[in-house]
């Protein structure tokens, strides 16, 4: 029993870790600094089908990232960190949450 208590803590901790912030990790240049200039660009032309980088049309991936993140954008208010990488921390959460359980039985 106390093994399964030891990686349920291991799991909370790695769950908590995801939202954390690393002194001096705001965003990897250059991809998630582009996947967080498309959504703005987007919510400040208005025009949420054709991506942009830079006012260049930028089809290199689906625009569903780019949605999710202008969404969160329009949500939060703002465009820190947090509102870029909010998206993407509740999918690991979620993924770590639905994987963790199967784990924990398997061990």
């Amino acid at each position: 029993m106390s093994e399964r208590r030891a990686l349920i803590a291991l799991l909370l901790v790695f769950v908590a870790l995801l939202f954390a912030e690393l002194p001096g990790s705001w965003l990897m240049e250059p991809d998630e600094a582009r996947y967080a200039e498309i959504p703005r660009e987007m919510l400040a032309t208005h025009d949420y089908v054709t991506p942009r980088l830079n006012d260049a049309h930028y089809f290199e991936k689906p625009p569903l990232l780019y949605w999710a993140n202008a969404l969160s954008m329009r949500a939060f208010g703002s465009y820190s960190r947090y509102e870029v990488d909010f998206l993407s921390a509740c999918s690991a959460r979620a993924s770590s949450s639905a994987v963790g359980p199967r784990v924990a039985r398997s061990i």
